[in-house]
């Protein structure tokens, strides 16, 4: 596991709403050179993903992005939080896992813009998003 990974894991095991939600961390890199941040996130749905008419709830899908632009934007980072998320669900969610994979683009001294594709375990888009978000500085 690299250290990246190890230290995100570590920082996001402290947020319960993710946590109860049973999201995992499957990939977390820095920004290189020429590269952006990166992260990789899975949920395993179960029944209280569900909504009424039995898909993936949107709330669902929403909190699995935002967790993982939030690890592709605190990866090698200092502390950042989302000042703004927009989603827009393409695909009704009728799954048994969801992957969201994001990318930050622009990652600045105070804010940053972080792009989340989310996907069925077919690969199916069910999801895309994008979040703002600025830097806690001390």
């Amino acid at each position: 596991m690299s250290e990246d990974l190890a230290a995100m894991r570590a920082f996001f095991e402290k947020d319960i709403f993710a946590k109860n939600a049973g999201i995992t961390i499957l990939e977390a890199v820095r920004a290189g050179e020429n590269n952006p941040s990166y992260a990789k996130c899975e949920m395993r749905i179960t029944e209280g993903h569900l909504n009424a008419s039995g898909f993936v709830m949107g709330g669902a899908i929403y909190t699995l992005a935002d967790l993982t632009a939030a690890v592709a934007s605190n990866v090698g980072q200092p502390v950042t939080v989302s000042q703004a998320g927009q989603i827009s669900y393409l695909h009704s969610a009728d799954c048994k896992v969801l992957t969201a994979e994001a990318v930050c683009p622009f990652a600045g001294k105070k804010t940053n813009f972080t792009e989340v594709t989310v996907k069925d375990e077919n690969g199916v888009l069910i999801a895309k998003a994008t979040f703002n978000g600025f830097r806690i500085l001390k």
